[in-house]
């Protein structure tokens, strides 16, 4: 895509991007129960920050901006996606921005990421990178996040979805909706790794995989390990069959209290 085009489209996604925030409610609130634990941790979260969470359905991304609304999160997208006609200029207003994950020079996402940072803004990921819909098994995570949080000082803040089918009291389960719960998790700091390999002066992020030596690269892999874990753990906690009441008047308030 031509990135002026992104800019221009980017530069009203604050305003448009809330606008969603209010539809994509009233769509969720209807199609899902909808929980969300956690929220209160974000007091403890100061400056910078990115999200990292499991990708397990198309509205992930709003499913996370409805739980850390009135956050303005900036998500990270794969390239493949802004090449479609359609969705080239639907993502940018949604605050969405294109990253490369074929290991090429990619040094627009590196400067947005770090624009976006530097003004304490909120920057999320999918380290698993491919979506595993409606699976409640979380894959491997990539470094990418983890790299770009140690590299601008920048907080983790782990995100568990949890995707939950829905039953009829007959055992009969429901086709399209949903028990969804999102546990937002202690926001944390990566520590100093002393004699990293990284000068401070990288302009992308294959420069700065290029750059870092070995155990620090392991440091950085573990520790992704370790996120993914950790949310993996979360998501079977949270993970079990709901029944639905047949009585009209619960079913509605199912849906439409938490």
């Amino acid at each position: 895509m031509k990135y002026s085009l992104f800019y221009l489209l980017s530069s009203l996604s604050f305003y448009f991007y809330y606008l969603i925030e209010i539809i994509g409610f009233i769509v969720t609130k209807i199609l899902f129960q909808f929980d969300v634990k956690g929220r209160e941790r974000l007091k403890n979260l100061k400056g910078k920050a990115i999200f990292v969470i499991n990708h397990c359905h198309y509205l992930d991304s709003l499913l996370t901006a409805l739980s850390v609304f009135p956050k303005y999160v900036r998500f990270a997208g794969m390239l493949s996606h802004f090449q479609n006609p359609i969705l080239k200029f639907l993502l940018p207003l949604l605050g969405a921005f294109p990253i490369r994950i074929d290991g090429k020079e990619d040094k627009f996402s590196f400067k947005f990421i770090k624009e976006t940072l530097s003004k304490n803004g909120f920057i999320g990921f999918f380290p698993e990178y491919h979506m595993k819909l409606n699976s409640n098994f979380v894959g491997k995570f990539r470094i990418g996040a983890f790299m770009y949080s140690y590299y601008f000082k920048a907080s983790i803040v782990p995100v568990a979805i949890t995707i939950n089918n829905l039953y009829l009291k007959k055992g009969v389960k429901l086709p399209l909706f949903k028990k969804i719960i999102i546990e937002i998790l202690e926001p944390r700091l990566i520590c100093d790794f002393p004699n990293s390999g990284l000068s401070g002066n990288e302009i992308s992020f294959l420069e700065l995989k290029k750059n870092s030596n070995s155990e620090f690269l392991k440091f950085l892999n573990d520790y992704a390990q370790n996120i993914r874990d950790e949310i993996s753990k979360t998501v079977l906690l949270n993970s079990k069959e709901y029944i639905i009441n047949l009585n009209p008047l619960n079913f509605i308030k199912g849906f439409f209290n938490r």
